[in-house]
């Protein structure tokens, strides 16, 4: 899975965010008139890989959900916090302005993974999440296979939550 690991981590800013112009929402630093057409067809060489990966990948606490009523949130911090390195942390507001973009969201469960559970305490009290979970509970590969197996999701600037969106199971 190292290959493929690398390959799932080629660098952000190469793609657009589909999400974020679709609904007005903006990610700091992406470059959103950059075409994904050639990306994707290049991404569908790879879909029956990685779908395939994931089905081996494990998510026992979390089997009885029911991912149709509940909301991913995927929130990276980390190297992010290097303003050298990073894209920009993206802010509270941005969060609960996607949620309210979920129809019905006042009803669904809530699941925030977080490679920062501690540090995010200001989104946490603005979005009450039903579950935090960090990378204690979820690898990189189970985060992606969670955010992947939700209906809705509000993604971070990274291509994590990208990959994770684009396997997603259509509803």
């Amino acid at each position: 899975m190292n290959i493929l690991w690398s390959f799932i981590c080629l660098p952000f800013w190469r793609f657009s965010f589909l999400w974020g112009v679709k609904t007005g929402l903006t990610c700091p630093a992406i470059d959103s008139s950059l075409s994904t057409s050639n990306v994707e067809k290049t991404f569908d060489l790879y879909r029956n890989e990685l779908d395939k990966a994931l089905e081996n990948i494990s998510l026992i606490d979390l089997d009885q959900i029911d991912f149709k009523n509940v909301v991913v949130i995927h929130i990276r911090r980390g190297d992010y916090l290097n303003p050298s390195n990073s894209f920009g942390i993206l802010t509270p507001e941005y969060y609960l302005k996607a949620l309210e973009l979920i129809p019905g969201y006042e009803n669904k469960s809530k699941i925030i993974v977080t490679d920062d559970p501690i540090h995010i305490k200001d989104i946490e009290s603005k979005l009450n999440p039903n579950l935090i979970l960090g990378p204690d509970q979820l690898s990189a590969w189970q985060t992606l296979k969670l955010i992947s197996m939700s209906k809705y999701f509000i993604l971070a600037n990274s291509t994590l939550s990208w990959w994770g969106a684009y396997l997603a199971k259509s509803y």
